[in-house]
């Protein structure tokens, strides 16, 4: 058990982490899958990106994902506050390991930041967007070209669903 501090309670130490919470967070490292970025046993494409590229409607739309941490309860957690809850100061807490994870990943002298939109509804209804909010821990432009289809909430589709999906923007 972490010993309690005032200066840990009012998070003013300098990783903004209680360590408890910091030793559950789990960095993806090497190896991992090329396209989606996945922890696995080798560097090979995983299941799931092979099954996708054996569609006969496959699209190269996916070139490169790369996520910092494995999505565990803990990241669970965080991201239900996150997006769902409206906690958005969360984000800040991640800046310098967003932020080596994309140089690392992305040899792009001067990047120019897409982030997924959300329909106007959505926008409406969260007050904010999530994607945006991330793209901003890395300091680079962000452009927003795409406007996003209303249509039922990702969260609640299976995944054959999110993947069949056609038409989700407009230009």
């Amino acid at each position: 058990m972490p010993a309690f501090t005032w200066k840990s309670f009012l998070l003013l130490n300098d990783d903004r982490l209680c360590v408890a919470c910091k030793n559950h967070l789990v960095k993806i490292d090497r190896p991992i899958c090329p396209t989606c970025g996945r922890a696995q046993s080798n560097d090979q494409l995983c299941q799931d990106c092979n099954s996708w590229n054996e569609r006969s409607d496959s699209t190269k739309v996916l070139v490169k994902n790369r996520s910092v941490y494995t999505y565990n309860d803990l990241m669970k957690d965080v991201l239900a506050r996150f997006k769902f809850r409206g906690d958005t100061a969360l984000a800040e807490l991640f800046k310098k390991d967003v932020q080596a994870a994309f140089k690392h990943s992305f040899c792009i002298k001067d990047p120019l930041l897409i982030p997924i939109p959300l329909s106007h509804e959505r926008l409406k209804e969260r007050g904010f967007n999530q994607s945006v909010i991330i793209a901003s821990l890395l300091d680079k432009p962000i452009l927003q070209p795409l406007v996003k289809i209303h249509q039922s909430k990702q969260s609640k589709k299976k995944k054959n669903e999110r993947l069949d999906q056609k038409g989700l923007f407009q230009n």
